[in-house]
Formats: C-alpha cells, sequence, structure tokens
C-alpha cells in the first residue's frame, strides 16, 4: 500500500498538541519520531517505511528541526499535503535550543529533484527580476501580490510561511493553483525582538503579513531579498 492511500482521510499522529524543544526532543527514536517543518511538528513514525530516502536518513532529523534538511532535498513538495495526516500541532520552543540533524547516512549521488532544486535555488538572480510579484512593506504589514493570483487560485492553504529569529530569515513559499511555485526570502533580517509572532490573510490574490511587533521597514532595511521560481508542477 502507498503513503498517499495509507493516510488519505485519516489521522496518524498519536496525539495533537502543540510541542517546545523539550518535548520535541523525547520523540527521536524508530517507533517514535517526529521531526520539525516550518513552525509545525509531525510524527512520522509510520511514514518511516514510505520514506523514499530511506528510514535511517529520516531518523536524522529525529527529534530535531528538519527544515534545512527538507529544503536540501524536497522544496518544493507539498509536505502539509503529504504530512497532514500526521501533524501533531504547532511547535511553541526554542528552535536554537534543538540538537543538529545527524550526518548523512549513506553516500549517494544528488537525486535528479535536489539537484533541480539546488540549480533553482543557488542560482544567480537578476535584481530586476521578481517574476511579476510586488511587496509592500507598510509599517507591521508585509504584502505580496501578483497580477496572476486571485481569489480563485490563491487562498491561505496555498501560502506557507516561516519565520526564524534564531536564522534571522523570514521565507514565504506560495503555491497558486495553475501556477509555479514561487519562494520569497529574506535572509538578516534585523529582528527587533525574539517574538516573531504574525498573522496571515489571503484575500482578493494577495498575501497580507502582519507582524505583532515587528517594524518590517526597519527589518528589511538591510536584509537580502530573493525571489526564486519553479518549475510547474
Amino acid at each position: 500500500m502507498d503513503w498517499v492511500r495509507m493516510a488519505s482521510g485519516k489521522i496518524l499522529a498519536k496525539i495533537q498538541m502543540s510541542v517546545d524543544h523539550n518535548e520535541l526532543m523525547k520523540h527521536n527514536k524508530r517507533d517514535d519520531c517526529w521531526v520539525h517543518i516550518f513552525g509545525k511538528v509531525y510524527d512520522v513514525t509510520l511514514y518511516l517505511e514510505f520514506h523514499p530516502g530511506g528510514v535511517p536518513e529520516l531518523m536524522r532529523a529525529a527529534g530535531t528541526d528538519a527544515t534545512d534538511l527538507f529544503n536540501q532535498y524536497h522544496a518544493w513538495v507539498n509536505y502539509e499535503s503529504m504530512l497532514g495526516s500526521c501533524l501533531v500541532g504547532r511547535f511553541t520552543g526554542d528552535l536554537s535550543k534543538l540538537p543538529q540533524p545527524g550526518p548523512p547516512t549513506i553516500e549517494q549521488p544528488q537525486s535528479i529533484s535536489a539537484q533541480l532544486n539546488a540549480l533553482i535555488m543557488k542560482g544567480k538572480q537578476k535584481e530586476e527580476e521578481t517574476y511579476g510579484i510586488g511587496i509592500v512593506k507598510d509599517g507591521k504589514t508585509l504584502k505580496i501580490s501578483s497580477d496572476k493570483w486571485n481569489s480563485t487560485n490563491l487562498r491561505l492553504s496555498n501560502v506557507i510561511i516561516h519565520v526564524s529569529y534564531c536564522k534571522s530569515r523570514i521565507r514565504v513559499v506560495i503555491r497558486a493553483v495553475g501556477h509555479s511555485v514561487f519562494e520569497v526570502k529574506w535572509d538578516d533580517v534585523a529582528f527587533n525582538s525574539e517574538s516573531c509572532a504574525y498573522e496571515i490573510l489571503v484575500r482578493s490574490g494577495c498575501i497580507l503579513i502582519t507582524f505583532e511587533s515587528i517594524d518590517v521597514n526597519q527589518a528589511l532595511a538591510s536584509a537580502t531579498q530573493s525571489i526564486r521560481q519553479s518549475p510547474r508542477e
């Protein structure tokens, strides 16, 4: 039985709750494996045997922040759909207190998808190459829009946001229906507070991210901005 059929319409997480760093670190065994991806914690115990890279490779991330590993190999995969049945809850702890994922368990050539992702993410981007995406910074609100997005093809479920104080990063992935996936990212963000709380709304094809205690103009004044496009899915 494949993973999609097994997980469809089911709740496979043993428990659902908010999770801090202390709790996440406890679940680092083959029969009890939790990982953090983009602010959420997933119980991937049952998914281990279906992981394309094998059980040991996924176990590298057990009880840790798997976001960077996910970006390295599966940046354009809709993990919220693939692992939705495994969701434990939101992460409420401190990522900097989590252990680092383990080293690679086997030496193997990069997969085609990993090579393609590396080209996309590392390719030199021209300053004017914004793919028609507009960005407006207004007080505590960050607005991201495109003429190609509307209320039909872009909803809240099509947007993933990851805000990391410890990595000084804001990352937004947009998956408008029928269009290429885009990543809008800021590195070296000057957060003035450890609190990165925010609200996100998607209205008429516009993404509005409003921070609780961050002045967007100040925080992004010296940040490095990049916009990347994936192949059309």
